[in-house]
């Protein structure tokens, strides 16, 4: 008789082997996707015009604008609130910060930021729940990025209206699909389609969106990481739970 261990020997090696076919794959998916993008962009030049290319780098400068007002106005007024020392802060965030940009991920960057946050004086058990929960319930940067995509999709089917009941839509809806960014895999093609579902127009215009989210995905990635290290101190300063920052 076969023991149950030997029937099931060959379960193992299926696994082990079907993870190599699948990096091998996401390795080539990797290599053809800049030649992917690079024909997607000369097929939309063709179609569009030239002028899509300039709306682009509107979107991309009023980007790098507005995070720029949260990263360096708004997260020092938090912490100024919060009671918090304004120098130690740029002085801890510095590496966090730097970490966002070059790994493009909030998640990459968590440890460091839990690291860097009890070097601030946020209380240890609030830097241990409260980071970790913002990677997908709190992303500031990503709803500044989801509004500029609406926005760009309303103005070039002529659906935009500035009226305060637009406004409000456009912001409830940015922050529902920067939720279903961060929670689901490959979010960003569902975030794009779940606006084009949400708006009504054609679904392959998300593929002109996603080009929006991939340019402006550094400074997005870097305003929802830091800004999780700020929403921890505001926290465990309301809690009383902050402690005197390290040197």
């Amino acid at each position: 008789l076969v023991s149950p261990g030997e029937k099931f020997s060959v379960i193992p090696k299926i696994l082990d082997e079907g993870t190599t076919l699948v990096m091998k794959m996401m390795e080539l998916v990797m290599k053809l996707a800049p030649i992917g993008l690079g024909c997607y962009f000369a097929d939309m030049i063709g179609s569009l015009g030239s002028s899509v290319v300039g709306s682009y780098i509107d979107v991309l400068i009023l980007d790098l604008v507005i995070s720029a007002v949260v990263f360096f106005v708004l997260h020092s007024l938090y912490i100024f609130l919060s009671g918090g020392n304004l120098r130690s802060y740029w002085k801890n965030i510095l590496t966090p910060s730097l970490t966002a940009i070059a790994t493009c991920s909030s998640a990459a960057c968590m440890p460091i930021n839990i690291s860097y946050a009890k070097k601030m004086g946020v209380g240890e058990r609030i830097a241990d729940s409260v980071i970790p929960l913002g990677i997908n319930l709190h992303k500031d940067g990503s709803v500044i990025a989801e509004v500029l995509k609406i926005v760009f999709a309303l103005v070039f089917f002529s659906k935009f209206s500035i009226t305060f009941g637009t406004a409000v839509q456009v912001i409830l809806m940015a922050i529902l699909v920067s939720i279903v960014v961060g929670a689901v895999p490959i979010g960003g093609m569902t975030a794009e389609i779940l606006i084009c579902s949400i708006l009504g127009i054609d679904p392959s215009f998300a593929a002109t969106l996603m080009v929006i989210g991939t340019i402006v995905d550094i400074p997005a990635t870097l305003v929802n990481s830091t800004a999780n290290v700020v929403g921890a101190y505001a926290v465990s300063s309301l809690l009383g739970e902050n402690t005197e920052p390290s040197s």
